[in-house]
């Protein structure tokens, strides 16, 4: 008996090591998202899916989508924020808005590892300039995911803020002139004073617009972003669903109401078949490497 015990542990002290260092190992890959059946699904090359104008940019006539459109996960995302050096993106006299108050909606897909921690606040998309603030400004909107962990749309009427915004995940953030939504869910009806926030304001036909920042304050994203999507309408709750549902690599949903379409998947092209480009300040950074930090609807 005494020498079975002996022998077991001598095979521990052996073995127990190596089995140790497999589990660490093991460990890691899990937390890399090796692991993940993400990992391994298929992945849209840039430009796979477009949006088809026969009749030209600005038309909506026989309008569809062409290629490959089958809501598969971006080959890369856009990354704004790499080696210390910020990257934004500016869209020039992007015809959103009309003067007064009109429809208009916004969704995109965020992930910020700074939620929460001290810095600059991320300014996910604006359109023109608001008078929100010290500072006169041409009069827009603007999607910001403020290191508190709160969500804001920001108008010349106001500012409304709602949460929370998840640290470390992707989220899907849409904004329209009716609601205000995180992952699907309308936190505007929570807010008796979103409408009129922004029927308090005077909007007026953008001279640029501007994904990573607000085109005037020090606020550049240290986050990653994809599939901005931009629409002279103001979706509807379901049809805001229905795009967060379709994940982030999701095409448009309402063609006719598109204005333009960044999928953000290796390029800044605009893939609505408007041809409004955006440019990037520097950079860009993308990067393929990002699917264990993706949690599917």
């Amino acid at each position: 008996m005494i020498r079975k015990a002996q022998s077991a542990m001598e095979y521990l002290i052996t073995y127990g090591w190596a089995i140790l260092v497999v589990a660490v190992v093991l460990g890691a890959l899990f937390s890399l998202g090796v692991f993940n059946p993400l990992t391994f699904a298929p992945r849209a090359n840039p430009g796979s899916c477009q949006v088809f104008r026969p009749y030209g940019a600005g038309t909506s006539t026989d309008i569809n989508l062409a290629g490959v459109c089958n809501n598969e996960l971006p080959k890369f995302v856009s990354i704004l924020e790499a080696s210390g050096q910020h990257v934004y993106y500016s869209i020039n006299s992007l015809p959103l808005l009309s003067s007064g108050n009109v429809p208009w909606s916004a969704t995109l897909w965020l992930y910020d590892p700074s939620i929460y921690a001290t810095g600059p606040d991320c300014i996910a998309f604006s359109y023109g300039w608001s008078s929100w603030g010290d500072i006169p400004e041409y009069d827009g909107f603007a999607l910001e995911a403020d290191h508190a962990g709160t969500y804001y749309i920001k108008t010349s009427g106001g500012a409304i803020g709602v949460g929370p915004v998840f640290q470390s995940k992707w989220m899907f953030l849409a904004a329209t002139y009716n609601g205000l939504y995180i992952n699907g869910y309308d936190y505007s009806s929570n807010s008796m004073n979103y409408v009129s926030v922004l029927q308090s304001s005077t909007l007026v036909p953008a001279l640029e617009a501007f994904i990573g920042w607000d085109g005037h304050h020090n606020d550049l994203c240290s986050a990653s972003i994809a599939n901005v999507q931009i629409y002279n309408a103001s979706l509807s709750p379901s049809t805001v669903n229905s795009i967060y549902y379709e994940g982030i690599g999701g095409a448009p949903i309402n063609l006719q109401n598109l204005v333009a379409w960044w999928p953000l998947n290796g390029d800044s092209q605009d893939y609505s078949g408007n041809g409004y480009q955006a440019s990037a300040s520097a950079g860009p950074f993308y990067t393929s490497g990002w699917s264990s930090a993706y949690t599917p609807p």
